[in-house]
């Protein structure tokens, strides 16, 4: 069997030991820089039919929801806008409520402590435990965290909310993706 992520265009990342270690990182180089040429294809594909959509929405006076329209407290520019834009649905009022209240959550790592204890929504406390409690981390450690705060929660709502918080931690220069899963805190 061949080791290796086989070229998957989330998981290689040269920049990371596993792959500069891995035997077959010159094959998944070259399979993961095609298969990202074809995703970037199907993203220019998927940006002209949102252009279609839009112009038909005018037409027929249907109300659009873009980037403007999100109701942020804080102003973006064009590549802010366009990484926003890119975070799920839920997790863009979540951005909103942490720039709002002014946390700047890089010095607040520094200090140890978690901002988010007692405030809503509650799940960031358990979320930004595990941050402050390790370097490297996976979602399996923020799913088994969440689980263990709110044994209620579908495990739907676990993996949902496993992706806003990584993807808000992330947009806000907290974490980094490793890829395959597996994020690094920055300091």
């Amino acid at each position: 069997m061949r080791l290796g992520c086989f070229g998957s265009a989330i998981c290689f990342n040269y920049a990371t030991e596993q792959c500069q270690k891995c035997s077959e990182a010159q094959d998944c180089l070259v399979a993961a820089n095609k298969n990202l040429s074809l995703l970037n294809q199907d993203v220019k594909t998927a940006q002209e039919l949102e252009t279609k959509h839009t112009r038909w929405a005018r037409k027929l006076d249907i109300d659009v929801v873009g980037v403007e329209s999100l109701a942020l407290d804080f102003k973006l520019d064009e590549q802010e806008k366009i990484l926003v834009s890119e975070l799920p649905k839920a997790a863009r009022p979540l951005i909103s409520s942490i720039v709002a209240k002014g946390y700047n959550l890089k010095n607040i790592l520094k200090t140890k402590s978690n901002p988010f204890h007692q405030e809503k929504p509650i799940y960031l406390a358990s979320a930004w435990s595990v941050v402050l409690g390790n370097t490297e981390f996976s979602t399996k450690e923020l799913t088994a965290a969440f689980k263990a705060s709110f044994p209620q929660w579908t495990m739907s709502t676990v993996y949902s909310h496993v992706a806003i918080v990584t993807k808000v931690f992330t947009h806000l220069g907290v974490i980094e993706s490793l890829g395959c899963k597996q994020y690094r805190v920055l300091s």
